[in-house]
């Protein structure tokens, strides 16, 4: 067994272990290496992988994220080939990520895991780690979605005097980009997470949202007030797996809240995805976060998974 850092060579293993672990989308090699790419060269991060006769048989990274807003919090991921487990190889990266983290005099490090690995779970709590969060995973079968029956939805908007546009149609809009990132970031400060959530500078939204491979600017959904300012955010991002997007950030600013129009955003995202042939649109929510949530059960969003958020607190 041969610990050793990673090489972009080993991008293609990595990504086959990433789908291995997650069947519900599908990374390639190219997602893999923008997010690598992208990533702020102020921030700590580091991977390493293991290899076993010539084989690579896993990887483990050890962040900072780029969301957070402190530098003694820090992430892993540790992923080892199922074929492959029970051999000691997922002991050895958790070894090396710990004597990573205690070089840095890490104060907290969290992990995320899904619950039906019951494995993985127990062996991480064997590591000090104890669940910080649930994140319930849905999706919606657009077979099933009528637009009309959320016409009343809909109207919200109009009530509240906003109109919800693309980012697309917004393109006679010179501050299009940073008004978009204003609202995104408003957003996130509200995202239930155990970390304390750092702003997103400007540069780092158009290289990690506009820049990515699977942004599409026909499936940003802004609520733009009669003053042109952006009142409300909902985001399909494209997948690699035919006929199926993910719903990401759902965001309205804090003057138009109350008013319906996070339930006008999503009908208008999901009545434009049936639209174009998407069959399943997926997304995840805090399980806290019971309004959002009933939002989605009323759309005939069904709970298909649940991902839990483990921390280690105090020195590594």
């Amino acid at each position: 067994m041969t610990i050793r850092p990673y090489e972009i060579e080993d991008a293609a293993d990595c990504v086959e272990m990433a789908n291995e672990d997650d069947t519900t989308g599908l990374t390639t090699v190219e997602d893999f290496l923008h997010r690598d790419k992208t990533r702020s060269k102020e921030l700590f991060f580091q991977r390493f992988v293991v290899a076993e006769g010539g084989r690579t048989v896993g990887f483990a990274s050890v962040f900072n994220g780029d969301w957070s807003a402190s530098p003694d919090s820090y992430y892993t991921r540790a992923l080892v080939r199922k074929s492959d487990r029970s051999r000691g190889y997922g002991r050895a990266l958790a070894d090396q990520v710990e004597a990573v983290l205690a070089e840095r005099k890490a104060q907290e490090v969290r992990t995320f895991l899904k619950e039906h690995d019951e494995r993985s779970v127990r062996f991480a709590e064997r590591r000090g780690f104890a669940v910080e969060q649930r994140v319930t995973r849905s999706q919606i079968e657009l077979e099933q979605f009528d637009p009309n029956e959320f016409a009343e939805w809909l109207g919200y908007a109009d009530k509240a005097g906003v109109r919800i546009m693309t980012y697309a149609e917004l393109a006679h809009d010179p501050d299009r980009a940073r008004k978009a990132h204003a609202m995104h970031d408003a957003g996130m400060m509200d995202v239930p997470t155990g970390d304390a959530v750092a702003e997103v500078p400007f540069d780092r939204y158009k290289k990690t949202v506009l820049g990515s491979p699977h942004f599409d600017e026909r499936t940003l959904f802004l609520a733009v007030d009669p003053d042109g300012d952006y009142v409300g955010y909902t985001q399909l991002w494209g997948s690699n797996l035919p006929a199926k997007m993910h719903t990401g950030l759902t965001a309205v600013a804090r003057s138009h809240r109350g008013k319906g129009l996070a339930k006008a955003l999503k009908v208008a995202a999901l009545a434009h995805a049936k639209s174009i042939g998407i069959k399943i649109v997926d997304t995840e929510n805090d399980e806290t976060n019971a309004r959002m949530l009933a939002v989605n059960w009323k759309l005939g969003f069904q709970a298909f998974e649940t991902d839990l958020f483990m921390v280690k607190k105090g020195e590594i």
